[in-house]
């Protein structure tokens, strides 16, 4: 990586003003992908390789026997030798017995407009960003959506994911709005577009990939806190291995439950 100063920044990265005496820690490796465009991809992949995907089809119940795992989903249930549960913000429901010690967050992503120089908001101009202490991060412009796109790590409120909707946090809004403004003098502050997602926080925010106390037949996925999705493919492969073979992965022994 190289460490630049303000002055330094300004010039490659226009769009950005880092302000007075910081400093900022720029890697060229790094990039970003669309995370709809990931999932179909590896649903395609999934698909090729013969694994029947069921669409709208939540589940209620997981029961572990001697034979087994029931799966009980609203029509049927149904017995495997072994599962793995990636159940998202629904996890510490599905899982309630367990008291897992995590907590599921709204948090609002935003799209602002560009008021001057969009050139300078292109991937090749402006690279992905994450500010600290902040935790404020953002995407260059890529056409997919109008404006520039970011949202905070940190700034949400505890939510239940059966709530029919997700609300858009006002006063987050217009926190956010404000500080975008100042960060990239050349964008509008004005709002083009806003959703809200859930994050699945551990205390540590760090992953859970582990089998379910006393089982080897449950293997448990989630506890992502917010910066799981680029880590899919790798956890993917490391909890089919678990399901597999029923023996623990050792470089998943950081994100075992034990440690809590």
């Amino acid at each position: 990586y190289e460490v630049l100063s303000q002055s330094e920044c300004a010039a490659r990265f226009p769009a950005i003003d880092i302000g007075q005496g910081s400093r900022a820690i720029y890697q060229a490796e790094s990039g970003f992908l669309r995370a709809t465009k990931c999932v179909l991809a590896q649903v395609k992949l999934a698909r090729f390789h013969r694994a029947a995907i069921q669409e709208d089809c939540p589940v209620f119940h997981l029961q572990e026997t001697d034979a087994g795992v029931l799966v009980s989903t609203a029509s049927r249930t149904e017995s495997f030798d072994a599962i793995i549960v990636t159940a998202g913000p629904w996890i510490g429901k599905l899982l309630a017995p367990l008291g897992l010690p995590l907590r599921t967050a709204l948090r609002q992503v935003i799209y602002t407009g560009i008021a001057r120089n969009a050139a300078d908001f292109q991937p090749d101009k402006l690279p992905v960003w994450i500010e600290e202490p902040e935790e404020y991060y953002g995407f260059p412009a890529d056409g997919e959506v109008e404006g520039i796109k970011f949202a905070s790590h940190d700034a949400g409120i505890d939510f239940d994911p059966d709530h029919p909707e997700r609300p858009v946090m006002e006063t987050r809004l217009q926190q956010a709005l404000e500080h975008i403004k100042k960060r990239f003098p050349d964008v509008t502050g004005e709002l083009v577009s806003a959703q809200s997602c859930l994050y699945t926080i551990m205390p540590d925010e760090r992953f859970i990939l582990d089998f379910a106390p006393g089982s080897r037949r449950t293997v448990i996925c989630s506890g992502c806190s917010g910066h799981g999705f680029k880590f899919t493919i790798l956890l993917g492969h490391m909890a089919a291995g678990m399901a597999v073979s029923g023996t623990s992965d050792p470089h998943a022994a950081p994100w075992q439950l034990k440690r809590f």
